[in-house]
């Protein structure tokens, strides 16, 4: 029965061929397209954890209403759980090229002789060099197909109002150019000054700033590298060192007579 029931299936199948064929060829794309769809979520998610993790991208990125101070900075690294912090100021200004082109520009300061361009949120220096001055700058390329400034440009910077006294130099010469794990997507940041749109985005040295204080603290916590960015677990992890920051926070306002503790974690 077995027998003659195989060799019906056989016949039937030699008797129609290329039908069969045909069915079993849509059977496997339509797996084929399922099998893809299916992997492409957890692919993406491994993607980019695993270019958080090689540029060592923040868990927390710290503020403070009230400014953040070196005394801040050494608490903070020495806080529980804290692998490695950077301390940042950022502000927008409008950027104008020699060209005349012109838009908001983020600037961000940090102590390149320091080595903090390989710390936290760590750069990539794709063409030319990282400042070593006042008056130097590297533009952070977002969208290599529609770059703002090239090596060797002049950008013209008029700071707003509150911050006319901050840029040590208003004409900054680009020196290099570099990616960031901050700035991955072509989509334009909100801003405050120009059109309302950042335009480009720039790492200065400290030097070029006149002050002595932070506007953020990149922080990475310990552990934070060995869980996906992705799971309840580093959730988990993050949710507990936000918690030992806010309260190492509240310490310091206390200290301070009661003015503003860190002001927002994300």
């Amino acid at each position: 029965m077995k027998k003659s029931y195989w060799k019906m299936v056989l016949r039937t199948v030699k008797g129609s061929l290329s039908r069969f064929i045909a069915i079993l060829a849509i059977t496997a794309l339509g797996v084929g397209f399922l099998t893809g769809l299916l992997c492409t979520a957890p692919d993406m998610k491994n993607s980019v954890d695993r270019y958080y993790d090689e540029n060592s991208f923040m868990d927390i990125d710290l503020k403070s209403s009230m400014g953040l101070t070196g005394e801040d900075l050494e608490a903070v690294a020495a806080a529980d759980g804290v692998l490695a912090v950077t301390g940042v100021y950022q502000t927008d200004a409008l950027a104008e090229l020699a060209s005349g082109e012109s838009g908001a520009g983020r600037f961000l300061a940090i102590d390149f002789s320091a080595g903090e361009a390989e710390a936290v949120n760590s750069l990539t220096l794709t063409e030319g060099r990282y400042p070593e001055k006042a008056g130097e700058c590297v533009q952070i390329v977002v969208d290599p197909f529609s770059e703002y400034a090239s090596v060797g440009d002049v950008v013209i910077v008029t700071p707003e109002e509150d911050d006319e006294d901050l840029f040590v130099e208003t004409e900054l010469m680009v020196v290099g150019l570099v990616t960031s794990p901050l700035y991955m997507s072509t989509d334009a940041e909100s801003s405050s000054v120009g059109n309302g749109s950042v335009a480009a985005y720039f790492y200065v040295d400290r030097q070029e700033f006149d002050t002595e204080i932070y506007t953020d603290f990149f922080v990475m916590l310990t552990d934070a590298a060995a869980l996906s960015t992705f799971t309840d677990e580093y959730d988990d992890l993050v949710d507990d060192g936000v918690t030992t920051l806010e309260d190492l926070g509240g310490d310091a306002a206390s200290r301070s007579l009661g003015e503003s503790d860190w002001g927002s974690l994300g």
